[in-house]
């Protein structure tokens, strides 16, 4: 009997321990591409609420954090050889920071000329991220390799040459302030994302890799 129960704890309990992780991993990237999917047209949507989907997403990732906790003191323990679970935990809790941000930088339309502009490349950029984040949160639970990162990059760099030619050709000169503001901070705030979305990709590899 305390055979079998040794042969239990060293054997069952840290792999589900480690797929809960994955699991519920998986459903706050598919909560964040939710997200990045109704902030795509947001401009085009004057009083959209984009509270009510943060807050689940807040919840999945306290879950999240408690699981990876819990699976961390496994692995410290040499009940479970994975990957350690934390910085997985940690780097989705900074995406949900970059969405969120994203949002509150969104709230109000642009003024009709430059807004005009940067709508398309903007939708461009969340709707790829989304569909990374989506196939991320399905490939987490299975442990299968992550879609490159190649067209979030692409169409980030579009964006960025969209505000460039807005630049260029004058358009920020008239615009208030707090409108020139947002107009660079979104270019901000992406670049940390691009990064942050980058290392997803690396820990779903390296999850990848442990299968």
């Amino acid at each position: 009997g305390c055979a079998v129960g040794l042969a239990v704890s060293v054997l069952i309990v840290p792999a589900r321990a480690y797929g809960s992780v994955l699991r519920v991993a998986g459903q706050a990237a598919n909560l964040l591409g939710e997200q990045l999917e109704a902030l795509a047209d947001i401009w085009n949507r004057p009083g959209f609420d984009v509270s009510a989907l943060p807050t689940e997403i807040r919840q999945t990732l306290g879950t999240l954090e408690m699981l990876s906790s819990e699976a961390s003191r496994e692995r410290r323990s040499w009940l479970a050889d994975e990957p350690d679970p934390e910085p997985l935990s940690r780097t989705l809790a900074r995406l949900h920071v970059d969405v969120s941000t994203l949002g509150r930088i969104l709230t109000e339309p642009l003024p009709a000329e430059v807004h005009r502009r940067l709508a398309e490349p903007w939708s461009d950029v969340a709707r790829a991220a989304a569909g990374l984040l989506r196939h991320i949160g399905q490939a987490l639970p299975t442990r299968h390799s992550p879609q490159s990162l190649d067209p979030v990059v692409k169409a980030i760099a579009a964006y960025e040459a969209a505000v460039a030619e807005v630049r260029r050709d004058g358009l920020t000169r008239d615009l208030p302030d707090d409108a020139v503001a947002r107009v660079f901070a979104l270019g901000f705030v992406l670049d940390q994302f691009r990064r942050n979305l980058e290392d997803l990709v690396s820990r779903t590899m390296e999850v990848q890799r442990s299968k």
